[in-house]
C-alpha cells in the first residue's frame, strides 16, 4: 500500500517572507488576513488580473526556458538564460499569439498559435503551427492552412498549404530537426480521419507516418518517438484504443480493459508493458499497467473515494514518478523513488508541504527542472532548479500575495439520498452572515478543487461566504457519480447544490435571509433553475453565459456541429421535449422571486447570446424585473482584463445591495 502525502503550507519569494507565513500556520490567520487586506477596490483589480506568466517550459538541454507573457491583454513569449535569468528573445504579440508551445531543439521552437478576430475578445486556434528561433529571428508559418508554398533554401522541397488542424504530438527531443504533429483535416462535422505527420522545424516539409484508427485520438510515443497507442472516440461515442508496434499496423485492445477512460502514461519493460489510467474493473480512475502481448493487466493504485486526478511524469514524460489524488486538499503518492527527478520532486513536497507541486518542465537529463506550486491562497509561483538550487523566476499574479487572501475548507455535504458530496468553503469570518453558493460549470468531467479562484475571493473580500459544492455529475468521482447526473440536470443535480445550501444553514454559516447564488455556462443555468425550484431560498442570482433553453442547446451553438456533439447531448441530456422543457428555466420564470443579473457575451458560440434573449425575453413578458450585461466581443466568459475588471464590479455591488454583507 502506498501512502499519500498531504499539503498544507505557503511560499513566498524570499526566505524571510516564507519563514513568516509558515510560522503563521500555527494560528488562526483569519484576524491577520483582514487587518492585511488591501483595500476592496484595490484588491477587485489585482483579482480581475490576467496571468502575467505562465506555461513555463525549457529547452532540451536546459540551457534556455521559454514563457508565454501577458502584454496589454493579449499574448506574447519570452526566452531566457537559465544561467543570468537574462531576456534573450522571444515572441511579440502581433496577429499570432502562442496557444502552447514546444522546444524542437535547443534552437528552435515551434509554437502552436492563435488569432483574435477583430470582433472577438478571445483567441481562436485554427491549428497552424508557427516555428521560430529562441532569440525570435527566423520566424515563419510552418504548417496550416496560410502556410502557403514556398521555396526553402536551396532546396526545391516546398511547404505546402495545408486545410488540417496541426498539433504537436511529440517534439522529438533526439531528433533535431522533426517533431511529429497530428494532423486533423478540417471538416464541417470534424468526423474525418487524421494522420500522423513528421513535419520538418525548418522548412514546413511533411511526410505522413500512420493513419489514425479514430477521430481525435490521444497518442503516446516511445522512447524512439515512434507512435505506439492511440485512443478516442468512434461514431458510436464509444471509446477505444490500439497499439502497434514500430512497423505494425493497429491492433484493438480489449473495450474490457479499456471502459470507459483510458490515459495511456508510459511504456516499461522494454516498451511492451503500457502504465495507463483507467476504470478496468474499478468504478474510480485507477493506475494499472497492461502487458500489450498478453493483454494481461494488474491495478497497481486506486484511491477508494477519488479518481487519480494526473501523474506527475518524469524527464520526457517517459516514467510515472507520482500521482496526484484530491479527496479535500491536494495530496500525492509517490509510485518510484528512485529516479533522480522522483528525488527532487520528494523533497519539494517536503519543502512545500502544503502548496500544490508539479514539475512542468524537465531538461532531457533530468537535472534541470520548471517548478510550480500553489495553493487556495498562493496564485502560484514558477522556480527554476539547476545545480542543486532552487532559484525564484516569477509569480503568476505579481501584484497578488498570499496576505490578501482567505483559506477555503474541504467539506462533505450529505444531500437528502444519504450520499456525501465533497464541497469548499471559504469564510469572509467566523460568524454566520452571507453566503454565496458558486456552482462549476461542465457539468460532467468537472469539479472544484481546493485551488486559487479569483472570484471566491472577490466574494470573501466583500465579507461574503462562498460554498462550492460537487454536485452528482461532476468528474473526480467514479464514473457512477458522473452518470448519475445524466439527464437530470433540472432535478437531481439541483437537488443537490440546494441541500448543500440548506447544509450550510443548519450548520450555522449561512443566514438563512442572505443567500445568494451564481455560476458560469451550466453553474449559471442551475444558478436560475435551482431559485426556480426554491423560490424563498435565494435572494439573487447572478448567471454568466448560461444556458437556459435545453431544446435550443440542439440547434443553437457550437456542440451540434461538433463531432459526436448531437451524441453527447442526447446520452447527457436525452431527448424527451417534454422533459427537455420541464426543466427549461426559461418556461419557469413566474415562480422566480430572486433578483437576477444576467452576464452574457454576444460572440459566445458554446451558449450562444440567443439562449440570454431567451430568458431576457420570458422575463420581460412575465413582468419580472432583471438586470443584464452584455459583452459586445466576448465568447464564453469574460476574458480581456478590462472587461473582468468591470464584470468583478459589477458583481460585487449587485450582491452587496442584495446581501448587505458590509
Amino acid at each position: 500500500m502506498f501512502a499519500a502525502v498531504g499539503v498544507f503550507v505557503i511560499v513566498t519569494e524570499s526566505e524571510e517572507e516564507a519563514l513568516i507565513m509558515k510560522a503563521l500556520l500555527v494560528v488562526s490567520c483569519l484576524s491577520i488576513l483582514l487587518s492585511l487586506s488591501a483595500s476592496a477596490s484595490e484588491l477587485l483589480e489585482k483579482l480581475s488580473a490576467l496571468p502575467s506568466y505562465y506555461n513555463v517550459k525549457l529547452s532540451p538541454d536546459g540551457k534556455k526556458l521559454a514563457a508565454t507573457v501577458i502584454v496589454d491583454d493579449r499574448v506574447g513569449m519570452i526566452t531566457m538564460d537559465t544561467r543570468t535569468l537574462e531576456v534573450i528573445g522571444g515572441l511579440r504579440p502581433t496577429m499570432y499569439e502562442p496557444w502552447d508551445f514546444y522546444w524542437a531543439n535547443n534552437k528552435r521552437l515551434v509554437v502552436e498559435v492563435a488569432q483574435r478576430k477583430g470582433w472577438r475578445e478571445d483567441r481562436v486556434s485554427y491549428g497552424e503551427l508557427y516555428a521560430m528561433n529562441y532569440d525570435g529571428s527566423g520566424g515563419e508559418l510552418i504548417y496550416g492552412y496560410r502556410a502557403g508554398e514556398v521555396t526553402s533554401g536551396t532546396r526545391i522541397k516546398k511547404k505546402q498549404t495545408r486545410r488540417a488542424w496541426g498539433s504537436v504530438i511529440d517534439p522529438l527531443v533526439h531528433d533535431k530537426k522533426h517533431i511529429l504533429i497530428n494532423s486533423q483535416p478540417i471538416s464541417s462535422s470534424g468526423s474525418r480521419i487524421p494522420t500522423v505527420v513528421r513535419l520538418d522545424v525548418r522548412t514546413g516539409v511533411t511526410k505522413e507516418v500512420i493513419r489514425a484508427p479514430v477521430v481525435y485520438p490521444h497518442y503516446l510515443t516511445d522512447v524512439e518517438g515512434v507512435v505506439r497507442i492511440a485512443a478516442g472516440k468512434d461514431e458510436n461515442n464509444v471509446l477505444k484504443a490500439y497499439s502497434r508496434e514500430a512497423d505494425g499496423d493497429w491492433q484493438a485492445i480489449a473495450d474490457e480493459i479499456v471502459g470507459t477512460e483510458f490515459r495511456p502514461l508510459a511504456f516499461d519493460r522494454g516498451e511492451q508493458v503500457l502504465k495507463f489510467l483507467g476504470n478496468t474493473d474499478s468504478d474510480r480512475l485507477a493506475y494499472y499497467k497492461l502487458d500489450l502481448k498478453s493483454g494481461e493487466y494488474e491495478k497497481i493504485y486506486e484511491n477508494r473515494n477519488v479518481d487519480i486526478t494526473s501523474a506527475q511524469m518524469s524527464a520526457g514524460d517517459r516514467e510515472v514518478i507520482a500521482l496526484r489524488i484530491d479527496p479535500g486538499y491536494s495530496g500525492y503518492l509517490m509510485v518510484n523513488k528512485t529516479l533522480p527527478e522522483a528525488k527532487l520532486f520528494k523533497s519539494l513536497l517536503a519543502e512545500y508541504a502544503g502548496l500544490r507541486v508539479n514539475l512542468s518542465s524537465l531538461s532531457k537529463d533530468g537535472k534541470t527542472a520548471i517548478v510550480f506550486v500553489q495553493s487556495d491562497v498562493y496564485p502560484g509561483s514558477y522556480f527554476l532548479y539547476r545545480d542543486g538550487e532552487l532559484r525564484f523566476l516569477f509569480n503568476k499574479y505579481p501584484d497578488l500575495k498570499s496576505h490578501m487572501l482567505v483559506e477555503s475548507e474541504p467539506v462533505e455535504i450529505p444531500n437528502r439520498e444519504g450520499v456525501n458530496l465533497g464541497g469548499y468553503l471559504t469564510r469572509a469570518s467566523k460568524n454566520r452572515g452571507s453566503l454565496v453558493v458558486m456552482v462549476h460549470g461542465g457539468p460532467h468531467g468537472i469539479r472544484d478543487y481546493w485551488a486559487f479562484n479569483p472570484e471566491v475571493q472577490m466574494l470573501v473580500a466583500e465579507g461574503i461566504h462562498v460554498l462550492q459544492v460537487n454536485y452528482r455529475g461532476s468528474g473526480g468521482y467514479g464514473h457512477s457519480f458522473e452518470r448519475a447526473g445524466y439527464r437530470e440536470w433540472g432535478r437531481g443535480i439541483q437537488n443537490d447544490i440546494l441541500d448543500a445550501t440548506l447544509w450550510a444553514v443548519d450548520e450555522n454559516i449561512a443566514d438563512p435571509d442572505r443567500i445568494c447564488i451564481m455560476g458560469g455556462s451550466f453553474g449559471a443555468y442551475s444558478a436560475v433553475q435551482s431559485a426556480s425550484l426554491e423560490p424563498d431560498l435565494f435572494r439573487c442570482v447572478v448567471a454568466v453565459a448560461g444556458v437556459y433553453d435545453l431544446p435550443m442547446m440542439y440547434k443553437k451553438g457550437d456542440i451540434p456541429r461538433q463531432y459526436l456533439g448531437k451524441a453527447y447531448l442526447e446520452e447527457v441530456l436525452g431527448d424527451d421535449l417534454d422533459e427537455l422543457a420541464a426543466y427549461s428555466p426559461v418556461n419557469h420564470v413566474g415562480r422566480l422571486k430572486a433578483d437576477l443579473l444576467i452576464v452574457h457575451g454576444e460572440e459566445d458560440e458554446r451558449t450562444p447570446i440567443e439562449q440570454a434573449e431567451a430568458l431576457m425575453s420570458a422575463l420581460e413578458k412575465a413582468g419580472i424585473p432583471f438586470e443584464s450585461h452584455i459583452e459586445g466581443k466576448e465568447g464564453h466568459g469574460i476574458l480581456k482584463e478590462s472587461n473582468r475588471l468591470v464584470y468583478f464590479d459589477l458583481v460585487s455591488r449587485f450582491l452587496n445591495r442584495h446581501l448587505s454583507a458590509r
